[in-house]
């Protein structure tokens, strides 16, 4: 019966991902889908890329017959929009809350959720590549300089240029309502996230929603505290074929 229950429960979930991608498709206009296009052209994705690479190759210390090699953590992805927007809708964010995406790079989804949900208290991205950082600020002041884009209701964007692991990045955690984490390459065992569980598990607060991709968290590194899940959705992703997102539900008893 346990194996019923739990394949009862993922088509649940599954359900409620798919109500989601619907609703996002209904609530949002194309005003803020086009802005994305004009700010982050698909034309240019491998200039991005290349961007990152080259900004991570330039940052490692290790080095083999003097090239510098990147660490896989450094992979650079950017994630399906409408994928992106059916997750935040599972998540639910209401009129003032925050949010944040963690290892935003040029700052494609912290513009996204700012400008399909302008009424969030902030969208905060936290990058440690102080390139891809300068690019989300120039992206972000695009918004106001260009005729097409500086009329939209865009939802205040804040940029930290940091590692989540350290102490600058890690508070940014703490005020956040919606966490969003697109960081197939960081550490994990099997399926599931472990340092970024472990610190989400010290940091994030009770009721937090979280929102991962592929990867799952871990809910056993502090007492009382649980990430229950409460979506799961599955989507396209231009960069692996199909994705999963699970959306949870942090509580500390």
């Amino acid at each position: 019966r346990a194996p019923l229950r739990m394949a009862v429960r993922r088509k649940a979930l599954l359900l409620v991902g798919w109500a989601a991608r619907l609703a996002a498709m209904c609530v949002f206009d194309n005003s803020a889908a086009q802005a994305l296009t004009q700010l982050f052209p698909s034309a240019q994705y491998h200039s991005r890329r290349r961007l990152a690479r080259d900004a991570a190759l330039a940052s490692s210390g290790a080095s083999y017959e003097g090239i510098p090699l990147a660490g896989d953590s450094s992979v650079y992805g950017e994630f399906d929009i409408d994928f992106f927007a059916a997750l935040l809708q599972t998540a639910a964010p209401l009129p003032g809350c925050n949010f944040v995406d963690v290892g935003s790079g040029v700052g494609r989804l912290v513009l996204a959720a700012a400008l399909m949900w302008p009424s969030l208290g902030s969208s905060h991205g936290v990058e440690i590549s102080a390139v891809l950082h300068e690019r989300a600020i120039a992206a972000r002041l695009e918004v106001d300089q260009n005729p097409s884009t500086r009329k939209l209701s865009i939802a205040p964007c804040e940029f930290t240029c940091a590692s989540i692991f350290e102490e600058q990045g890690a508070l940014v955690l703490e005020t956040a309502d919606i966490v969003f984490a697109y960081v197939v390459t960081w550490a994990r065992e099997a399926d599931e996230l472990t340092e970024l569980s472990r610190l989400f598990s010290e940091r994030l607060r009770n009721g937090c929603k979280v929102i991962s991709v592929d990867l799952r968290l871990r809910s056993n590194f502090a007492d009382g505290v649980r990430f229950e899940l409460i979506g799961e959705t599955e989507g396209a992703n231009l960069e692996t074929g199909q994705s999963v997102g699970y959306v949870y539900h942090v509580v500390r008893v």
